[in-house]
Formats: C-alpha cells, sequence, structure tokens
C-alpha cells in the first residue's frame, strides 16, 4: 500500500489576549492605546516581575528629593529591582534601577495632591521595563493630556496675626534653621503651609523639625509610640507638627534635661 503524505495546516496563531515579550508575556489586559500608541500599565510589570522570578525578587525606593516651593514642587524617587536565583536566594540574576519625578506640570489633577506616590510608580515602572526588557513605555511616565492639567496652584494663605502665646523658637540644624514647634498646636492648615503660633511653615522644614526630634529621642534612648516614629513626609502637616511636640516633651521630660 502506498503511503499518502498529507501536509499538516499551519498552527494557529496566538491569542491576542497576550503580547510577547524576550522573556516575559504581559497580558493584553495590561496593555492600553493612548493617541495611537501602545503603553504598558504598571499593575502589568509587577504581574510579569512575580510571574518570572517566582517570587523571588526586592524590589526598593528611596526619596532623593522633597517636594518644595525652591524646586517647584518636585518629588524624585529611585527604585531599585532585583531578581535572585531561587536555589541561591542570596545571588542575584538579575538587577535594574530606575529614577521618577512627578510635580504639579507632569501629572493629572487626580495626582497633583500626590507627587510622592506618583514619583514612586514612574521610578519602579521605569526599574521593571528594563529589568523586563520592555521597550514599551508605561502609561503611568506619561504626562496628562491637554483637557487634564492641573488647574495653577492657589496663591499661599497670608498668615493670620500672632498669637499671645509662646513664640516659636528656632534652633539651628545645618545650614537653614529648623522650627522647634515649642508653641501649642497648630492654629490651622492650608495646602502645603502651615501655621504654628501664628507663623507659616512649608512641607520641608515640617519635615526636617519632624526627623531631627526623632533622632533626638533615639540617641536618648526614648521609647516613642508608633505614632510617633510611623511618620511618612507625605503625612497632613498637622500630624507631622503634632508628633514633633510628643516628641518634644518626652525630650524635655527625660532625666538630665
Amino acid at each position: 500500500m502506498a503511503t499518502e503524505l498529507v501536509e499538516r495546516p499551519p498552527a494557529a496563531p496566538a491569542a491576542e489576549d497576550e503580547r510577547d515579550f524576550p522573556d516575559v508575556r504581559i497580558n493584553r489586559k495590561f496593555v492600553i492605546k493612548r493617541d495611537g500608541k501602545d503603553f504598558i500599565l504598571y499593575a502589568g510589570l509587577i504581574d510579569a516581575l512575580h510571574t518570572l522570578s517566582e517570587g523571588y525578587f526586592e524590589l526598593r525606593t528611596e526619596i532623593a528629593q522633597l517636594p518644595s516651593a525652591e524646586n517647584g514642587q518636585t518629588a524624585v524617587i529611585t527604585a531599585r529591582v532585583c531578581i535572585f536565583d531561587p536555589q541561591q536566594r542570596d545571588v542575584p540574576l538579575r538587577e535594574a534601577t530606575g529614577i521618577g519625578d512627578a510635580s504639579p506640570a507632569n501629572v493629572s489633577r487626580a495626582m497633583a495632591p500626590h507627587l510622592i506616590r506618583m514619583a514612586e510608580t514612574r521610578a519602579k515602572a521605569r526599574a521593571l521595563r528594563d529589568l523586563l526588557n520592555v521597550a514599551v513605555a508605561s502609561l503611568e511616565e506619561e504626562g496628562p493630556t491637554p483637557d487634564d492639567r492641573p488647574a495653577p496652584p492657589a496663591p499661599p494663605a497670608r498668615p493670620s496675626a500672632p498669637s499671645t502665646g509662646r513664640e516659636v523658637t528656632m534652633s539651628a540644624a545645618g545650614p537653614s534653621p529648623v522650627p522647634d514647634f515649642a508653641g501649642d498646636r497648630p492654629a490651622s492648615a492650608t495646602g502645603e503651609r502651615i501655621l504654628v503660633n501664628g507663623r507659616p511653615y512649608g512641607r520641608e522644614e515640617v519635615w526636617g523639625a519632624y526627623t531631627k526630634r526623632r533622632a533626638q529621642a533615639r540617641e536618648a534612648g526614648l521609647a516613642l509610640d508608633v505614632d510617633e516614629t510611623g511618620k511618612q513626609p507625605h503625612d497632613p502637616l498637622p500630624v507631622l507638627v503634632a508628633a514633633t511636640q510628643s516628641i518634644r516633651k518626652k525630650l524635655e521630660g527625660a532625666p538630665g534635661k
């Protein structure tokens, strides 16, 4: 009997719900279009990292610059991501770094109050794209659309008349003075400024005073509550001032003070 040779039809193309990259497969739901261009969502990069590393990874971020009036309210964050060998967990297989910035000029209205978080997301997205060899830009790295640009910042509120309580004392901490917040709790907070005994302070000054007091308490061996030690640079200004005042009072009551 003669053998009949039958050519098999070519395999059907892969479903369109996934997009291939050299080492990872990004689900199509994480890739969107804007103005005719593809962008990948940060969620897709994180999903790919977990899949590729099988959970053996490290992702760290650091604040390089806090937003202030002097730098145009620009937050800058650096990120480092590393995948480890599952058999030798202290041996890195891949490593990449990234840097991200965010300011009122390059984020949407909705993200304008969250500059540090947006800068961190952008830094991690850039590090992950280098690590995973994904050339498509992440949507979070893009600026706002013309219809979603933030409104111009409101002018700073005028400080109210000084209160009859104690004035804010100043103590030197480096080249510029840092507020000590030795008075009562703040009278009010507006935007990125806060009034302490009638005197306005910006976020950078408030954060500097808080970290100074926290370091002094550590050196003095004082036990602090989590409400006093767990603050972040983007926390509300009244919360940071209250924590600073609480630590100061404990320092004043420490032996030898």
